[in-house]
């Protein structure tokens, strides 16, 4: 998503006002409160806006060897789509997850139903 020099004084706006933001940040360790403040400072008096650092835990811990769920859980069609989540965490994988899911479905449906039915 592309943000227009009006969305970023909107947004700027809101959180020098008070109001509550939530923003991503990606750093390779925790950072300080020092280095916080350096990114979320305001000109106003006080110069430091609240800052609260939420681990989110987003993304696997690997381990080799590793053993992953399965993707199909019972022989009646229950399957876990987000099995590979374990592997790999990302919207992309997701989509990988979802088409997992569409094949493992046919297949069920296939020998639960006879004939082919390709999806």
């Amino acid at each position: 998503v592309t943000a227009t020099p009006e969305d970023i004084r909107r947004i700027v706006a809101s959180a020098l006002s008070g109001e509550p933001q939530v923003y991503k940040v990606f750093a390779s360790r925790v950072l300080s409160a020092e280095e916080l403040a350096r990114f979320f400072s305001s000109p106003a008096p006080g110069g430091v806006l609240p800052c609260e650092a939420v681990g989110w835990f987003a993304y696997p811990d690997y381990e080799v060897p590793q053993e992953l769920l399965p993707f199909v859980l019972d022989d009646d069609g229950l399957f876990y789509l987000n099995s590979i989540e374990q592997a790999a965490s990302a919207m992309e994988m997701s989509l990988i997850a979802a088409r997992n899911a569409v094949n493992l479905i046919q297949q069920w449906v296939n020998l639960h139903r006879g004939g082919d039915r390709g999806l």
